[in-house]
């Protein structure tokens, strides 16, 4: 039973192994599959990317030089335009443009729109392209605006009248004052449009009046906010200091405003110095009545701090007169900045782009006008068919992203195929898990088929010592530990078995994929898997009840061997066992028996030889009874022993070697069929 139990075991673990080993081989093939499609994604992906990045590298190429090209161009006409240019003279100019802009760290295209606002104010070419060097230089070092400061240059010799010639000591003077106070240069580039136009009704003029109005500005934003506030604040004053209604305040303080600025503009005075020192007059030291006087808040907010600190208006006033060469100093160390350096590589990269596209122009305009007369036909036929029009649009566009389209279809495809893969390779996953999960299970069987062969060894001598009801009892422990394991087992297979129709409709879709791909149907795998399981179970089922049967008459073989003596009552108590030999006491009881369990009671002391002892005794006996055999002089006559039941034939001459050989040949298989006994299914073979 031992056999047939271990044979139904192993049968149906190689049931399992089976359908495992193919549901490996699936999964392998899915996962190569899988490999195989991401790559297919990978390459797609880059050669989507490759023909974008083609096309648009070819686009922005060539948009590059043609756009700057073009601009620069338009900024020349439009420069042209304003001073009644001739094409000779207008090349020139782009490229003396051109030259300047490096020199200034300035694009062509932003100098060019800096000298195109200077003529646009009405100022000569000549006079335009003189100023154009030290404005770029000015808005480089002080990080303003071509635009705005050729702006405020021009308001500067228009407004102020300052000569051309001295238009880089203006902004000198502007720049040193700017750095002594918080209304810097390209504040001033800003709003000296504005501040110069008022200063001009007062009469203020040349570089002198640059610097009493940009030193002026600095403590203007000592009552203000921002510049743009401070601006307003100034310019405000510079507009009320002669109104009637400030005249007439004036006058009922004791003062003739107009009188004192008439008299400050002949003596070429400072008019900022003058209204600071009359209006403290007037309100006789109290600024706090300077409301009565200009009513306006602006103007307060700047005449209360200008007579406060007059003393540093004269100060910023008359180092800013002073200056010289500061925007070239200030523009060398702007240009040991990385920013400068970085901008400088960008303007000779778009000097560049000017030349490429200036090459370019000519054949892009050639070819423009070669198919402008193309182009009006075809308005004119467009206009006069605009349902084909339409219908060759969508297919132009069509043809376009066909290409595209194509690619990022294929990735689509390619998306939805690895995941078609990814829940394939899942649902082996769960097979084979459910595959290892069977075999782990059946494990158990075998230890508990073990125990229970193990437990019946003992049932006979146990049922001799305990009685027949203590070895039931022992029996039915050792049952439990092998009916458990079946049940569950039976259980599992029961509920899979009555749910397959469930599990076969959730399992069918992803079926079908997977028997597409690799020809392997899951169902069917997992029906045979389930049927091998299932005939496995009761072939094991059926081993069982054999196992059972015989299990009765064993039972009944011990008890009726136990005779009269097997009720646990009278058994007498066992000092031990001595199956394999040891010392014994009178008196008492012990297990002992070559053929199975025996009771040996000694009424004297003594000894029991284990296997070894006895079987060297027994080769020394056939020893020495082969010896005296020779030494009687036999002849070749056969010779039978009879050593402790072992019957040996001695042919004639043989040695007492060969006669001891034979009977440890003898010992040796009796002693093996005792041990495969004692595993058998019945306690003893």
């Amino acid at each position: 039973m031992g056999v047939l139990t271990s044979k139904l075991i192993l049968e149906l673990i190689d049931r399992v192994s089976g359908p495992a080993k193919r549901v490996s081989a699936s999964m392998t093939a899915l996962t190569n599959l899988q490999a195989k499609n991401r790559a297919m994604i990978a390459a797609t992906s880059q050669k989507l990317f490759v023909a974008t990045a083609a096309a648009y590298g070819a686009a922005k190429g060539l948009q590059a030089p043609i756009s700057a090209a073009s601009q620069f161009e338009t900024a020349l006409h439009n420069i042209k335009q304003k001073a009644d240019l001739s094409d000779e003279a207008i090349a020139a100019m782009g490229n003396r443009i051109r030259d300047l802009a490096p020199k200034v760290n300035k694009s062509a295209l932003e100098v060019a729109k800096g000298l195109d606002t200077l003529l646009g104010f009405g100022l000569d070419p000549e006079r335009a392209e003189a100023i154009m060097g030290p404005i770029g230089k000015a808005a480089t070092a002080y990080e303003a605006q071509v635009d705005d400061l050729a702006n405020a240059g021009f308001r500067t010799l228009d407004n102020l009248k300052v000569k051309a010639s001295e238009f880089g000591k203006a902004l000198d003077v502007m720049a040193t004052a700017g750095k002594s106070g918080a209304f810097e240069l390209k504040n001033m580039a800003q709003y000296f449009p504005e501040l110069t136009t008022a200063a001009a009704r007062l009469k203020m003029t040349g570089v002198t009046a640059v610097g009493r109005l940009s030193a002026a500005l600095q403590i203007a934003m000592k009552g203000a906010g921002d510049a743009s506030k401070a601006a307003t604040n100034a310019s405000n004053l510079m507009q009320k200091i002669i109104s009637p209604e400030t005249t007439k305040k004036f006058k009922e303080a004791g003062v003739d405003i107009r009188k004192e600025l008439r008299k400050t503009q002949k003596e070429g005075g400072d008019i900022f110095e003058m209204i600071a020192r009359v209006t403290n007059k007037a309100v006789k030291g109290d600024l706090q009545l300077i409301g009565d006087l200009f009513q306006d808040s602006e103007v307060q907010k700047f005449l209360g701090p200008l007579i406060m600190n007059i003393e540093e208006y004269k100060r910023i006033r008359d180092e800013a007169l002073k200056a010289s060469g500061v925007v070239e100093k200030d523009f060398a160390a702007r240009m040991l900045t990385n920013a400068a350096q970085t901008e400088a590589f960008r303007i000779r990269i778009e000097a560049l782009s000017i030349s490429v596209g200036n090459a370019l122009l000519p054949a892009v305009n050639s070819l423009m006008s070669a198919i402008t007369p193309f182009i009006r036909s075809f308005e004119k036929w467009a206009n006069e068919n605009p349902a084909v029009v339409r219908g060759i649009t969508a297919v132009a566009g069509g043809l376009i992203g066909l290409s595209i389209a194509g690619l990022l279809s294929k990735l689509a495809l390619g998306w939805l195929w690895d995941g078609l893969l990814a829940v394939g390779k899942a649902g082996l996953w769960a097979l084979s898990a459910a595959i290892w999960a069977v075999k782990v299970a059946l494990f158990p069987f075998a230890a508990a088929f073990r125990a229970a062969k193990t437990a019946l060894i003992g049932f006979a001598a146990v049922a001799r010592i305990l009685g027949v009801g203590g070895a039931l009892s022992m029996l039915g422990k050792s049952a439990l530990g092998i009916l458990g394991p079946i049940g569950l087992l039976a259980a599992a297979g029961l509920l899979i078995y009555e749910n397959w129709d469930k599990v076969k409709e959730a399992l069918s879709w992803v079926n079908d994929k997977i028997k597409d791909l690799t020809g392997v149907d899951l169902y069917d795998t997992g029906a045979k898997l389930l049927k091998s399981l299932w005939e496995g179970m009761k072939s094991i089922w059926s081993g069982l009840l054999g196992w059972a049967k015989g299990l009765g008459s064993s039972i009944k073989n011990a008890i009726m061997g136990g005779g009269a003596a097997a009720s646990s009552a009278g058994a007498p108590a066992v000092a031990g066992a001595r199956a394999a030999g040891g010392p014994v006491r009178a008196g008492s009881t012990y297990l002992v028996g070559e053929r199975g369990p025996e009771l040996f009671r000694p009424s004297l002391p003594g000894s029991i030889a284990s296997t070894h002892a006895t079987v060297q005794a027994l080769k020394a006996q056939a020893l020495a009874g082969a010896a005296a055999r020779a030494g009687g002089g036999s002849g070749g006559g056969t010779v039978n022993y009879n050593i402790g039941g072992i019957h040996v034939q001695a042919g004639p001459g043989q040695s007492p070697e060969a006669i001891a050989a034979a009977v440890e040949r003898r010992l040796s298989d009796k002693l093996n069929q005792l041990s495969r006994g004692a595993y058998s299914d019945g306690a003893y073979s």
